[in-house]
């Protein structure tokens, strides 16, 4: 039980190093963030979460497996530092596009008034 729950825990330290290093990318990153790869994200971490709860007590845990968990800890930690940077930066994108989305309706406005004058 103990080496299929390493296995688990080293797919999921690969995707969350993989995360980690798009995250602390440029901004410019953010765009090529969809909202299926969060919710693909999440269900990484529930399906490691459930591996980690279903797995086997009476076993002793062996070194692989104490190293991906040390890991896994540390990737988790790093993503909760990570993730109030990314928000902030997500939200100054909301409002970007909030604010541009006005001017197309302002100019759209414009243009119909325009149009009905002529």
């Amino acid at each position: 039980m103990s080496s299929e729950t390493a296995a688990t825990l080293r797919l999921a330290n690969t995707s969350l190093r993989a995360w980690l290093v798009r995250l602390h990318a440029e901004p410019v990153a953010l765009t090529q963030i969809q909202a299926s790869d969060l919710q693909n994200l999440l269900a990484e971490l529930l399906r490691t979460s459930g591996c980690l709860r279903t797995g086997s007590a009476a076993t002793a845990p062996g070194t692989e497996l104490e190293n991906e968990i040390a890991e896994y800890r540390t990737n988790l930690e790093s993503l909760a530092k990570a993730l109030p940077s990314v928000q902030g930066r997500l939200l100054a994108e909301r409002a970007r596009i909030q604010i541009e989305q006005s001017h197309v309706a302002a100019r759209k406005a414009w243009a119909e008034a325009s149009r009905r004058t002529l």
